[in-house]
């Protein structure tokens, strides 16, 4: 297990809600704080979804860093796609069950 020493590391932040990249952090033994981005993800079905996760995942490591300038901030994201063709968040079963 890493040792996070505030003398020698800045904080780590993990901008990003996942319990996934939560839990991927944690096993890896890094001592990190979450801050959630209020920000709006560009999730157009046309766009080029590897553009698109790539203006996401800055765009909340950005909002994050400006309101916590001393620390490393780490921002992801993910995007399902087909064919090029994104896929968003369902919206709920039903639309689950059609993509």
């Amino acid at each position: 297990k890493h040792t996070y020493c505030a003398r020698f590391m800045p904080r780590l932040i993990l901008a990003s809600a996942s319990p996934r990249r939560r839990e991927l952090l944690a096993q890896a033994g890094y001592a990190f704080d979450v801050v959630t981005a209020q920000v709006t993800e560009h999730e157009a079905e046309d766009a080029d979804p590897r553009h698109m996760v790539l203006h996401n995942a800055a765009l909340k490591a950005e909002w994050v860093s400006a309101r916590h300038p001393d620390a490393t901030v780490l921002g992801a994201d993910t995007t399902v796609f087909i064919d090029n063709v994104v896929l968003n968040k369902p919206r709920d079963a039903a639309d689950a069950r059609a993509m």
